[in-house]
């Protein structure tokens, strides 16, 4: 079976050595068997540069446990975890595909490999380690390093405020009028009723603290864990290895059994 995340599911981003920006993508729970396969249940992929451009960093987040990952949860060694940088010389032009490809072992200490796009006409690059080595280990050639393990995922929101307002816009739906661009007009008391739940939360009239909604079980969340941890391969590699098609890159995650 292949887990993808693809453009709409909230798996793909786009970024350009012309530019920083920080792009990220959530995706949980939203096939009818990642139960069975949660250690191939893609959650997250994140995707940035450093600040002089030389790095491209990439995460790959799996859901791990449907109770939040432990220092016991393994990652699938049937399951082939795979971030596919495509690169352009421009958006919706990035046509040329790399991949960081890796597995890992059933041993009771895990270990893992991976594999990434070497420059034209070297070798590709390798790294092999233990899971849960927070030092990271880097290839050979010291253009990309990796970290596989378990790492702490918090979520903070109000998501008490959340809910209030989306009740109230659902409540006064009927009622709405709508400017010429087909945005609602929205009066001044439903304003202020409505950033008032949004800074609020809980109706109390003081601000409320954000919430780490996907911890210790959240009633308001589905589906919400016994704490906030999830596995991760963290990868950081030279761009150039990433731009043989140009200097803009998409970036996509898979798992692949």
């Amino acid at each position: 079976m292949k887990r993808s995340i693809w453009v709409t599911a909230a798996g793909f981003l786009a970024l350009s050595t012309f530019a920083t920006p920080v792009s990220r993508a959530a995706d949980h729970r939203d096939w009818p068997t990642y139960l069975t396969e949660i250690a191939s249940d893609i959650t997250d992929v994140y995707a940035w540069m450093s600040t002089d451009k030389s790095k491209v960093y990439l995460v790959l987040d799996i859901q791990g446990a449907d109770t939040g990952a432990t220092a016991t949860t393994k990652f699938s060694d049937t399951t082939q975890y795979i971030i596919h940088v495509n690169s352009g010389t421009a958006y919706g032009m990035t046509t040329t595909q790399d991949n960081i490809v890796c597995k890992f072992d059933s041993a009771a200490t895990q270990n893992f490999e991976c594999w990434g796009p070497g420059a034209s006409g070297t070798a590709t690059e390798y790294v092999k380690d233990a899971v849960g080595n927070t030092a990271g280990k880097t290839s050979t050639s010291g253009k990309m390093k990796v970290f596989a393990g378990v790492r702490n995922d918090p979520f903070y929101f109000n998501i008490r405020g959340f809910i209030e307002a989306g009740a109230t816009v659902k409540s006064v739906a009927g009622t709405l009028m709508f400017d010429a661009a087909g945005c609602p007009t929205i009066n001044t008391a439903n304003s202020t009723t409505l950033v008032k739940q949004l800074t609020h939360g809980g109706g109390n009239g003081t601000v409320a603290p954000a919430d780490d909604f996907g911890k210790n079980g959240n009633s308001l969340l589905q589906g919400g864990t016994t704490n906030g941890n999830i596995l991760s391969i963290a990868i950081s590699i030279d761009t150039t290895l990433l731009t043989k098609g140009g200097n803009t890159l998409s970036v996509w995650a898979s798992t692949n059994r």
